[in-house]
């Protein structure tokens, strides 16, 4: 990494300021309304309902493990995308990233009532777009008290293979992870990075092919 990730360093800030003020709104009588008022919900959305919620949604955090999850994926593989797209093109990248996950959800159950929330879609167009700039990369990673480390592109391709999987296997409707929105993302970050490879150098945009 040539450069300091200062977008990726904002949005970890922004998300955990977003989860503290969550959690002190939720501590009030008035819990349901803010989560309604900023957490995508699908049916609401198709009634031209709270449309800013596609983005609000992407700051909220269902509770502190889900906020350290999604900000020890955004930290590990965002610089490195950050660092090669530049500042600008990837907070665009992530932020329509987060919005077209939340549009996966709503195609695949448009009447759900279940609220939506999470940085997970934005953080998996980050993945999408590793996956294609750095397949060869290793992680490092610990499987109970076992260390191991992996390519990007197995490591990678193993999580997006559980998302499309558990996606299948879930039930539409009720509340839980959201695998297609997970899925969504993580196809437009490496749909975007590929076509700005393509405009970029047409020749290294076909590696991946």
């Amino acid at each position: 990494m040539n450069h300091f990730p200062t977008v990726t360093v904002v949005l970890i800030a922004i998300n955990v300021i977003a989860f503290v003020l969550e959690v002190a709104a939720l501590t009030g009588s008035n819990a349901q309304e803010v989560i309604l008022r900023y957490a995508f919900v699908p049916d609401h959305f198709r009634q031209m309902q709270q449309p800013w919620t596609i983005v609000t949604s992407m700051f909220l955090h269902g509770g502190l493990l889900h906020l350290l999850g999604n900000m020890y994926f955004l930290y590990t593989f965002g610089d490195n995308v950050e660092d090669y797209l530049g500042a600008v093109r990837f907070l665009v990248c992530y932020l329509i990233c987060g919005g077209i996950a939340s549009l996966t959800a709503f195609a695949a159950n448009t009447h759900s009532t279940v609220p939506t929330l999470g940085a997970s879609g934005a953080i998996a167009g980050v993945l999408g777009a590793y996956i294609f700039l750095f397949p060869h990369r290793k992680i490092y990673f610990m499987i109970i008290v076992w260390p191991l480390r992996l390519a990007a592109v197995w490591y990678l391709g193993g999580w997006i293979a559980w998302q499309i999987l558990a996606a299948a296997a879930s039930t539409a409707g009720t509340g839980g992870v959201a695998w297609l929105a997970h899925v969504g993302g993580f196809f437009t970050g490496l749909a975007l990075v590929v076509s700005y490879q393509a405009l970029k150098r047409p020749d290294v945009a076909l590696r991946f092919a």
